[in-house]
């Protein structure tokens, strides 16, 4: 089988036999699943998802070999995921369907943190909606990873996706709105980035100013973050 296997890796590339070699390996995933990991099909199936190439064909191998192990399966997305839209957004499907836990674990955040990072509108999307789902459906020490992620990338030197963060923030402070909560980001220290941006006076920063704004007017919702922005 694990011969087999390996030459029908091969065979994905091939566009005359692909669609049919991805239905037989979704027929595979479940039954001989350490085979079918071991022959390095995870990965094509990936690379196939994010070339968009059998989409749907991709997407329900890697979802039946996650019911068999998941972690596999979101490694090989998030080791895509940093540079293909495709990949977060399949990283945001496993999310919704219980896996988060998981991609906390493979380090999922770091990879969207980067995916957001670039100037294509596309995986900036992508990567929003899947550190949103990430920061605030699960518990504090995780949703303290995103935030510290969004604070990284505030502090740092590239201008261009400082916006990004910051309206990740604003949405995640809007949606726990918690003394705690509001106290962890004060913690992890989202208020001096975030005056810093909203007081900036550089031109052609209009939309910094008013996504940081709006960041700290939703952090002034608690007492925690009203001491944190009057305190400066």
């Amino acid at each position: 089988i694990a011969a087999g296997c390996e030459h029908l890796v091969k065979l994905l590339k091939d566009a005359d036999v692909q669609h049919k070699i991805a239905k037989l390996f979704a027929d595979l995933a479940e039954a001989h699943s350490a085979q079918v990991i071991a022959c390095g099909a995870v990965e094509a199936f990936v690379q196939l998802l994010c070339s968009g190439k059998l989409r749907s064909e991709a997407k329900a191998f890697l979802q039946r070999l996650a019911a068999v192990d998941s972690i596999v399966v979101i490694k090989a997305l998030v080791g895509a995921a940093s540079k293909e839209h495709e990949a977060a957004r399949e990283l945001l499907a496993f999310a919704q369907n219980g896996l988060r836990e998981d991609i906390f674990e493979c380090k999922g955040v770091a990879a969207l943190k980067i995916l957001l990072m670039s100037s294509h509108d596309k995986d900036k999307e992508a990567a929003t909606a899947a550190l949103l789902d990430l920061g605030t459906k699960t518990d504090i020490d995780h949703v303290r990873i995103v935030v510290t992620a969004m604070v990284e990338i505030m502090t740092g030197n590239k201008k261009s996706c400082k916006d990004e963060a910051a309206i990740v923030l604003q949405r995640l402070a809007e949606a726990l709105r918690d003394e705690a909560m509001h106290a962890m980001f004060v913690a992890v220290g989202v208020v001096p980035p975030l005056l810093a941006m909203a007081n900036t006076s550089q031109l052609g920063e209009d939309v910094m100013q008013v996504t940081a704004t709006d960041a700290l007017v939703a952090l002034s919702a608690t007492a925690a973050g009203r001491a944190a922005i009057a305190a400066g």
